[in-house]
């Protein structure tokens, strides 16, 4: 517990309001991923299907088969669509849904 307290303490000073968000990706309570799809109607269209994502952690792969990742769109680093957030469900390599 005590490394959590010093490590926040030292991305408060460097990140400021967004400590939160980075300490609970260090964590791994959270990962965010990139989801390279135009738009959020066009990943759900994608159910069944692999998914096309662009790993964005220099702290190792975000990426599970089975299971939940959080993720957004980045036009401005996809090249497409519009920016949405997603939360997917995973299941043996595959879209199984999406919120």
């Amino acid at each position: 517990m005590p490394e959590k307290i010093i490590s926040y303490r030292i991305y408060k000073q460097f990140i400021g309001a967004s400590a939160p968000f980075f300490m609970t990706v260090l964590f791994g309570r959270t990962k965010m991923i990139v989801f390279n799809y135009p738009s959020k109607k066009n990943l759900k269209e994608n159910v069944g299907q692999p998914l096309k994502y662009i790993e964005t952690s220099m702290f190792g792969p975000e990426y599970i088969r089975n299971g939940q990742l959080t993720g957004a769109n980045r036009p401005h680093i996809t090249g497409q669509g519009r920016e949405f957030f997603a939360t997917v469900t995973m299941r043996d390599g595959k879209i199984a849904g999406v919120k």
